[in-house]
């Protein structure tokens, strides 16, 4: 019999989980991960880390339990390609353990088991439709990564551990004809283990898109060194043992609902469920908000623009007190008018072509609101308000007169 080998897939494979909202195609924004334009939702992707954890160091991987003869090369070079096909991604509850799995991860990697089905009790899970095949030593950089899950609903506690559910494991040797199929049991998985604490979602999520609390981003590294994903190879099989390790910082959670008690550095969002949640402030990205769009503003003018009433998206990590600890926040007005210019700027306001409620004050002031092309979306400024063309004034409502605008958008 050969030698067993031990495929170590530390130094290739350094992966991100990351749950998060996806970024809507063709909205702009400034780096920012952006919230999603057709509704909110939990979503996993798998992609290639951009660098190794700070401190760890990628070391040989142990011989194979029960190898024979010399022990085991621990970086195999044979093997270029590592596929699986994802059929189902689960969050598991913090010290749960399913039929036949030993309570505390095994550093060595536990071997591939049948698990008692796609739906163990508890989880919270998700179905890949249609499943993902992904290749584990050629992950796209995140920016590019497959998104393979949507998992809605999370209620609050700790996570454990991420179960990664496969079928259709392949190897590609180096010069090989054919790939070759890893043994299959029942149901294959992969474990992704928290280490120095498990992954904290501080307040339930909500069932429906428009409950307003999703988790907005979840981002986790592989621990990398001899706890990697391995493969053992031998002439009678190629097992893959799924279990890894990884370290998750804080979730970043998402909140929707309407602003109130809006002072400088803090106000208060009433979800659409009845709940609220503080939420505070320091220097922040901020954006306004349409039915699938939106683009970036100034902080000064974000600031200026948060009132009560606005509908607002936040997005950042609770504290310990389930304050909410601002990093983004897209305003959406409340309230809009659209009309042609009847008469051009007078001081920082301007006339429309209608009956009533006609007069567009401009806020902060002339100079500092957020003007752009209605068609192109290109930024424009004060210069582009002129009798006759059509305009889209958006802000808030002044009874009998008008409307204060921080965002004017000029065309049809």
């Amino acid at each position: 019999m050969a030698t067993p080998r031990i495929l170590g897939l530390k130094g290739c494979l350094s992966i991100i989980i990351l749950l998060s909202v996806a970024l809507a195609a063709g909205c702009g924004g400034s780096g920012s991960s952006g919230p999603s334009a057709s509704g909110d939702t939990a979503i996993v992707s798998v992609a290639k880390a951009p660098a190794f954890p700070a401190g760890t160091v990628a070391t040989a991987a142990p011989a194979a339990a029960g190898g024979g003869g010399g022990g085991a090369d621990p970086f195999a070079t044979n093997i270029d390609n590592v596929w699986i096909t994802v059929q189902k991604i689960a969050l598991v509850p913090d010290g749960m353990i399913a039929p036949g799995e030993s309570r505390d991860p095994d550093s060595q990697g536990e071997q591939a088991v049948e698990d008692g089905g796609m739906d163990d009790a508890g989880f919270v899970s998700a179905a890949v439709v249609p499943p993902r095949t992904i290749d584990l030593l050629h992950l796209p950089p995140e920016a590019l990564a497959d998104i393979l899950s949507e998992i809605k609903d999370i209620p609050a506690g700790k996570y454990g551990k991420i179960r990664l559910f496969y079928s259709d494991p392949k190897v590609r040797f180096h010069d090989a004809p054919d790939n070759t199929a890893v043994k299959q049991t029942a149901n294959y998985h992969i474990d992704i283990h928290f280490v120095g604490g498990g992954m904290v979602i501080p307040v339930r999520t909500s069932a429906t898109p428009d409950g307003g609390v999703v988790v907005h981003r979840i981002f986790i590294e592989f621990v990398l060194g001899k706890d990697g994903l391995k493969i053992t190879v031998n002439n009678n099989k190629i097992l893959m043992r799924p279990q890894v390790f990884a370290t998750v910082k804080p979730v970043q959670m998402g909140i929707s609902g309407t602003a109130d008690n809006v002072v400088a550095g803090s106000f208060d969002i009433a979800t659409p469920d009845r709940r609220s949640f503080h939420a505070v402030y320091g220097s922040i990205d901020w954006f306004f908000k349409t039915t699938g769009r939106f683009v970036p503003v100034s902080e000064s003018l974000g600031v200026a623009a948060l009132r009560d009433g606005a509908f607002v998206d936040v997005f950042g990590t609770f504290d310990s007190l389930l304050v909410l600890h601002a990093d983004e926040v897209m305003i959406t007005f409340p309230d809009s008018i659209s009309g042609t210019v009847a008469t051009g700027w007078t001081d920082n306001s301007f006339v429309l072509a209608l009956p009533s409620d006609n007069v567009v004050f401009a806020r902060p002031d002339r100079l500092n609101a957020y003007y752009d092309n209605n068609v192109s979306f290109a930024v424009l400024t004060d210069n582009a308000v002129v009798p006759g063309v059509q305009v889209t004034a958006r802000g808030y409502a002044v009874p009998g007169q008008g409307i204060e605008a921080y965002w004017i958008s000029v065309g049809p």
